[in-house]
């Protein structure tokens, strides 16, 4: 474990696995709420292992894009975690719409995997698929089961620069050019972050908001290096 502006994990299948330095404020963000509750220092060591139990789910998601990614031929500089979000990060981009798709899907596809096992357990054991409040952080391994549904579900929705919103990109860019494609992909993804981002505000959801902005902003970004690189 190496100490720097990024925390260095370690390695899993040879990938250096980094921590960006703010992540570390969200267990204090955590751990101040479930205080400020009344929660038991038994509930409050609940929500932290939650908290790491989400962090290897991300962990997991990112490592199925770099192995796929690996397997293509294209090298792993490394993947970084983040209060938000993880990134496999490539040393380039998949040699053609086929290959981002096949890239693209093998994060979700690694938490529906991890979903179908978490759910083949539950049900050998005879218990229920729980969805009430009082189940959770508790019962691990329907927590865990929830979260990887969440992840295979939400990351496949069509939002770029979301794993959904990059295989749009990759179908958009069989028939336009790579800028083109990402443009109307990201400007799509854009238009539901914003819906999602006044959905959040309403019913004050605001993680939810907050997320959608930071969506909203990095497609954007996305846009302008495209714009600044065009396809040739």
């Amino acid at each position: 474990m190496k100490l720097g502006p990024n925390l260095t994990l370690g390695k899993a299948f040879g990938i250096d696995i980094l921590l960006h330095w703010s992540f570390f404020l969200l267990p204090l963000l955590v751990i101040l709420l479930s205080v400020t509750q009344g929660d038991s220092l038994g509930v409050t060591g609940l929500w932290v292992v939650l908290l790491l139990v989400i962090l290897a789910s991300v962990l997991w998601h990112e490592m199925g894009h770099a192995l796929v990614a690996r397997r293509l031929g294209i090298p792993i500089l490394d993947i970084m975690l983040t209060p938000i979000c993880g990134l496999a990060r490539l040393a380039r981009a998949p040699d053609s719409p086929r290959d981002e798709v096949l890239v693209a899907l093998a994060g979700p596809l690694a938490n529906g995997v991890l979903a179908a096992l978490c759910g083949l357990l539950i049900w050998a054991t005879g218990r229920e698929f729980a969805t009430e409040p009082d189940a959770f952080p508790g019962d691990l391994l329907l927590t865990l089961f929830w979260i990887q549904t969440a992840l295979f579900a939400l990351n496949l929705l069509p939002i770029f620069p979301m794993d959904g919103g990059r295989v749009l990109r990759a179908i958009l860019a069989m028939r336009l050019n790579g800028s083109r494609a990402t443009e109307l992909a990201a400007r799509l993804g854009q238009t539901v972050s914003l819906v999602a981002a006044i959905l959040g505000l309403v019913y004050r959801f605001y993680p939810l908001t907050i997320i959608a902005v930071f969506l909203m902003l990095t497609a954007e970004q996305e846009i302008r290096q495209h714009r600044l690189y065009p396809d040739k």
